[in-house]
């Protein structure tokens, strides 16, 4: 059995399956006191800069309703049917990095731009424009200062009195790129809402036909969860993608066997789409391996036990502790992996965006890591990664 470790007298972190269910699950006959609170501190710094709740920092009754009303967006009949949307923007990504012709290239920028547009155009119509930019979109950069600045506040006020009068003034003296992100959010969402329902369906769509049930949002919950979706559906994306095409290049064979594979299944980049590329399962093994390794939330989301205490990995824990588990540390603990600070994806064997944007990367370039990100792994992490440059070489494949 896996002993849960206790950071203080209030928290206690746990590194296993079952303690995933009993923290994070639903509640069923076996596990009666799972689906365990928010930590309302922790969660107070995702509160949008309007002082609305969003998806990530609601009560479990908002969030279930809120969730009802973006579900169907994230359908997978809802998402195949946007795949044009997504080509779109891969293929621009494509088209840039081709003009460069084998100039080392930051691919984190690369992939942050591509996942920021496609992101913009599926939630509300419009693309940012940030594959344009010759250097980091001011918008999309703002995305992950904002994230850090919200994880900086949290952590300094944690063990301080007081804490919960401060945080509110300390988010707007030092919140500056979480006020700016969140106010260019506000004003497309404003735009998007002003133009109603358009011929092609977008995530906005869904929101404004919840408007006559019980589900309906508040214009201002709309607009903050319209920014976390414009947040997290780039950053986490972008993230683990990063992390993939790193350990792709420090993996050759690996890199060579899964380049190999998409190639010889596909005569031309225009037959690739996300069904036939989910059919590839080294591909998907990658995918999972990358998401093991390097998962975009690194850090823990923490709940609060009920007053009268549960049971968590088969051990008591009593009632108002903080419990969580720490993804990173989860993963690479050799009693979960062997091996696990490894990458094989052979252990494994939001998918689509995913396998669209590294298939016609590897089937249009032949990668290679620049000497000076061969050390990209050794990060900081705010919750999420402080991703520095990930210099690569994208080179016109050699074959064509």
């Amino acid at each position: 059995m896996f002993e849960p470790l206790s950071i203080d007298h209030q928290v206690v972190s746990f590194i296993n399956g079952t303690s995933w269910d009993d923290i994070y699950g639903f509640k069923s006959k076996k596990r009666p006191g799972a689906r365990l609170d928010k930590e309302p501190f922790f969660y107070m710094g995702a509160i949008a800069p309007n002082g609305e709740k969003n998806l990530g920092a609601s009560s479990n009754a908002d969030h279930s309703r809120i969730r009802g009303v973006l579900s169907h967006a994230f359908s997978e009949k809802a998402l195949y049917a946007q795949e044009t949307v997504l080509m779109h923007h891969i293929h621009h990504m494509v088209r840039r990095i081709r003009q460069l012709r084998g100039t080392p290239t930051d691919a984190v920028r690369w992939l942050h731009h591509c996942t920021y547009d496609i992101i913009s155009d599926l939630a509300l119509g419009v693309s940012s424009g940030a594959l344009d930019c010759d250097d980091w979109s001011p918008q999309a950069h703002l995305i992950f200062e904002g994230i850090k600045e919200g994880i900086a506040v949290v952590e300094m006020l944690r063990f301080m009195p007081y804490r919960f009068q401060m945080m509110r003034l300390l988010m707007w003296a030092f919140g500056r790129s979480r006020r700016l992100a969140f106010e260019a959010a506000v004003d497309k969402a404003r735009v998007r809402m002003a133009t109603g329902n358009y011929e092609r369906p977008d995530f906005m769509s869904y929101i404004l036909e919840a408007n006559d049930t019980a589900k309906a949002l508040t214009p201002a919950e709309i607009t903050a969860n319209v920014a976390l979706l414009l947040d997290v559906g780039s950053e986490t994306t972008a993230s683990l993608l990063a992390g993939c095409l790193f350990y792709l290049s420090k993996n050759p064979d690996l890199l060579r066997r899964l380049t190999t594979t998409i190639r010889e299944e596909f005569a031309s980049a225009n037959e690739m789409d996300s069904k036939k590329l989910g059919r590839l399962p080294f591909l998907q093994a990658v995918l999972n391996e990358s998401l093991r390794i390097y998962p975009p939330v690194a850090g823990a989301t923490p709940r609060v036990t009920p007053p009268s205490g549960c049971m968590v990995n088969g051990h008591f824990v009593p009632g108002n502790t903080i419990v969580a588990i720490n993804q990173y540390a989860t993963n690479t603990a050799d009693v979960n992996f062997k091996d696990a600070l490894e990458f094989a994806p052979e252990r494994c064997l939001a998918w689509a965006e995913m396998r669209l944007i590294l298939g016609h990367l590897l089937w249009n370039f032949d990668l290679e890591l620049h000497p000076s990100s061969h050390q990209w792994n050794q990060q900081k992490t705010w919750f999420i990664w402080d991703k520095p440059d990930l210099m690569m070489v994208f080179k016109e494949r050699a074959d064509k």
